[in-house]
């Protein structure tokens, strides 16, 4: 009687902390806007939303894009519109035109602020 006692209760408190916990992943909040400098002289800015998804904004334009698998450095797209991040320089693919980018940490919205 005991031991059945001592399972029931175990049993209780493992459904119950099971049923605390959500299965919803927590959603983050985005990065700060990346500034980016184009061989171009355009500037590019990425926010991250979550392992798998990034916004680039470029020209006027922003582009919401998915993370794909890459052998190395992390690649954002969507359709004809790429971000491709290997060490400190980035690829940005805007069809038909590639830009060579570089952060630029001191650079905040563009504002040199």
């Amino acid at each position: 009687m005991r031991s059945y006692l001592f399972f029931i209760t175990f049993l209780c408190l493992f459904l119950l902390g099971a049923c605390s916990t959500s299965n919803v992943p927590e959603r983050l909040p985005p990065t700060s806007p990346r500034t980016l400098v184009c061989n171009n002289g355009q500037y590019a800015y990425i926010n991250i939303y979550g392992p798998d998804k990034a916004a680039l904004k470029y020209s006027d334009t922003t582009y919401s894009l998915k993370r794909s698998r890459v052998a190395s450095g992390v690649k954002y797209e969507k359709k004809d519109v790429f971000i491709w991040n290997k060490g400190l320089s980035y690829l940005v693919h805007i069809e038909p035109n590639n830009y060579t980018c570089t952060p630029q940490p001191d650079l905040i919205d563009g504002l040199g602020l």
